[in-house]
């Protein structure tokens, strides 16, 4: 079953339910997590809803996992909960906690909540039926993550039971005869030797025990001595001890721990001390174990090791974030698999069934191509379906490998090995063999090839090939969505351009009416022209006042782009676009329309695009160092009442506009009597305004500064542009626009 998708499919529906739950203030359902999901596919299709105290007395099962609130490695067993506690300078203590309602689908769903794809699994003690504070909210995921072969904990299950564990007897003893004679002789011995301050104790717990004497009722006098030394002695406190090596690396750090802080010992770390020491002691002497370090009801440990084999990535060069934390992950997931794999890999009794091992088929006849070997230890473990070859050749590489590794090292086990064909859960037909194969090398050999070509693309992951399944309803009610979202969307992007484009035949069709418009369109496609043709300009000794008698301003528009415009930094200047319609009344002497304007500024760039005019352009030097400017154009060929039209482009004059951190200001004039002024403001590109108002003040007197209400007004969306109309404005008076800037966060 393709679990991984089903999961995928439904979660987001489930998810929409605790979301709405929350906004209820109610408690999320925890079969509508990712987690929960898993847990319930577990209970459905697997287990059913069975307590743990349902498991078998045998075998003994511990299902592992990695607690995330604690940072520890816990396990669910039969009679509940068992899980680690960090103490400082101690070894770990294991506590038990009864979890009556605890079932075994929630147990391998918190084992198996694998990093990456799944949450941790949440768990109180409402849930597992745990008592009020013995156990609080708990995250746990894959227990690989902190044990990923599970030995560790093995160790400590193995080790936290040696306190209830029965007298030392013969059995415990690998080597028996070699411990008894060395006691026997650990008289000679230096006094600083640990094993004869051993036999010292012992003839005190023992009185009248004769070494040398060879018999049962001797030997059980010893052993029965040694484990009282055992049970009762603190011999990591007596000095002779003290430069003893035990072998187990937890205990050696143990030990020195209690010999540098004197800190004091309980029953169950005295007896796993004591134990550790008298066989060191023994060790020491005789040059070989002869003492078991726990108590135990089995022969050996056998390991299956499905790991795979780290990927390197030679021509990899990073990547994103999260690229960055899986592969981060991975490498310490596989520095944590060699530390283990060191810990215990020549350990005595402890077999490794290691999926990347090839069983040669001149070791095992039966055993699958080399290359079926080969690519099933690449088969992605996804919680998604698997094909009958893939379950066959796992089943039987698996099968040959053990058998091997039983074969070479599993002398301890004592126990025969099958010879036969490795067991197949499924049927002879998922070999998949070729038809017209034949038995022959030949035959075998296109077989196995043949399978392997399969099983190569079982390494890579399918997503998106497996993300719909007809059993399944969920893929029905995403293929609608789907359809919905892929239907909607053309649909909707045509009405957008059939929308634009009316929009468009709107502007344009306005575009062709007015000049203005037209304008403003093409600075907000193409940009304003930075590179315009400047005028000429002739220097004069005066200037006269401009005087528009026998002439009439009809209309007086204005477009400001401060786009790129800063005060900060004038390397982009603002630009200025001015149409005049003026209209020539009466007849008279007066032919000249002049436009003029006071600045500081050394130069003014300006193009007027009316030739017909002859315009001219002219300066005069001011004592107060400025510069008086005049456009002066000849309207003697205009025709008596025939209105015509002025354009002028320009580059904005530095009085003109400022800025401060918080507001801005731009102002302009207006030098003679029009019936209808408009203002287009494209405003700085930078920052949005926020408000936008218009004043107005005699020229050189702002103190009489006063707010002008404009006929109309519009502002467009997000602060881009301004622009109004003024019916009547009066003349020689200045305009002010000013605006304060929208807050932005994190601008000071």
């Amino acid at each position: 079953m393709d679990v991984r998708n089903r999961i995928v499919r439904r979660f987001p529906f489930a998810s929409c339910v605790n979301v709405i739950r929350s906004l209820l203030r109610m408690k999320p359902i925890r079969h509508l997590t990712r987690p929960g999901l898993l847990e319930k596919h577990y209970q459905e299709f697997l287990f059913g809803d069975i307590p743990l105290s349902q498991l078998p007395v045998r075998p003994r099962l511990n299902i592992l996992s990695t607690n995330l609130s604690e940072g520890c490695l816990c396990s669910f067993n039969r009679n509940g909960f068992l899980r680690q506690r960090r103490v400082q300078g101690r070894r770990d203590r294991f506590e038990k906690v009864q979890m009556g309602l605890a079932t075994v689908p929630m147990a391998v769903a918190a084992s198996s909540a694998f990093p990456g794809f799944f949450p941790p699994l949440e768990l109180n003690g409402h849930a597992v039926g745990a008592d009020d504070g013995e156990f609080d909210r708990h995250s746990f995921t894959d227990g690989a993550v902190f044990d990923n072969l599970g030995l560790r904990m093995f160790r400590c299950i193995e080790q936290s039971g040696i306190r209830d564990a029965a007298p030392l007897d013969r059995e415990d003893f690998l080597e028996l005869e070699a411990t008894l004679s060395a006691l026997n002789t650990a008289h000679n011995l230096p006094p600083g030797i640990p094993l004869h301050r051993l036999r010292q104790i012992l003839e005190v717990r023992r009185r009248g025990i004769r070494f040398e004497e060879d018999s049962p009722e001797t030997t059980q006098r010893i052993v029965q001595g040694l484990w009282e030394i055992v049970r009762t002695e603190e011999l990591f406190r007596d000095e002779c001890f003290s430069n003893v090596e035990l072998s187990d690396p937890t205990a050696q750090t143990q030990f020195k721990f209690i010999l540098e802080s004197q800190d004091t010992a309980d029953l169950d770390t005295r007896i796993w001390l004591n134990r550790h020491i008298v066989e060191a002691s023994l060790r020491q002497v005789i040059g070989k174990p002869c003492l078991r370090l726990s108590k135990t009801e089995f022969d050996g440990i056998l390991v299956s090791d499905a790991g795979g084999k780290f990927k390197v990535m030679s021509e990899a060069r990073g990547g994103g974030l999260i690229r960055t934390a899986l592969r981060s992950s991975d490498i310490l997931m596989d520095r944590v698999w060699q530390l283990e794999l060191e810990t215990f890999e020549n350990t005595p009794g402890v077999l490794f069934f290691t999926i990347t091992d090839i069983v040669e088929q001149v070791q095992d006849e039966t055993a699958p191509h080399p290359e079926v070997q080969h690519q099933t230890a690449k088969i992605r473990t996804d919680l998604d379906s698997f094909s009958d070859l893939e379950i066959s050749s796992l089943v039987k590489h698996g099968y040959c490998v053990a058998r091997k590794t039983c074969r070479t090292q599993g002398a301890a086990l004592d126990a025969p090995v099958h010879q036969g064909e490795p067991w197949s859960p499924v049927s002879d037909d998922a070999d998949d063999t070729p038809a017209g194969a034949t038995a022959t090398h030949a035959g075998k050999e296109a077989a196995g090839l043949a399978a392997a070509r399969k099983l190569q693309c079982s390494s890579q992951r399918r997503i998106w090939t497996s993300l719909f399944d007809p059993r399944d309803w969920p893929s029905y009610v995403w293929l609608a969505l789907l359809l919905l979202v892929f239907v909607s969307i053309p649909y909707s992007y045509f009405r957008m351009l059939e929308r634009a484009e009316r929009q468009q035949l709107v502007l344009t069709a306005i575009a062709e009416m007015s000049p203005d418009y037209h304008r403003l369109l093409n600075l907000l496609e193409q940009g304003p022209d930075l590179a315009f043709k400047t005028m000429p300009f002739e220097e004069v000794e005066s200037m006269d006042e401009p005087d528009m008698t026998g002439f009439e301003v009809l209309n007086d528009t204005r477009i400001f782009d401060l786009r790129g415009w800063s005060d900060a930094d004038r390397s982009t200047p603002a630009i200025g676009y001015a149409r005049m319609r003026v209209r020539r009344a009466v007849v008279g002497n007066n032919t000249q329309v002049r436009l003029q304007s006071r600045t500081f500024d050394d130069k003014v760039s300006m193009y007027c695009a009316t030739y017909g005019l002859n315009p001219k352009l002219s300066r005069m030097k001011l004592e107060d160092g400025s510069s008086r400017w005049e456009l002066g154009l000849d309207f003697s060929k205009v025709p008596l009442g025939s209105a015509t039209q002025i354009f002028v482009q320009y580059r904005l004059q530095s009085e003109m506009a400022s800025e401060t951190e918080d507001s801005g200001r731009y102002s302009f004039g207006v030098g003679s009597p029009t019936g209808m002024l408009e203002v287009w403001m494209l405003m700085p590109a930078e920052r949005e305004y926020h408000t936008f108002e218009v004043s107005s003040h005699p020229r050189g007197q702002p103190e009489l500064s006063k707010v002008v209400v404009p006929h109309s007004r519009v502002e467009v969306a997000q602060g881009s542009i301004a622009t109004f109309r003024l019916v009547n404005p009066e003349v020689e008076h200045v305009y002010e626009c000013q605006w304060t800037w929208k807050e932005e966060p994190g601008r000071f």
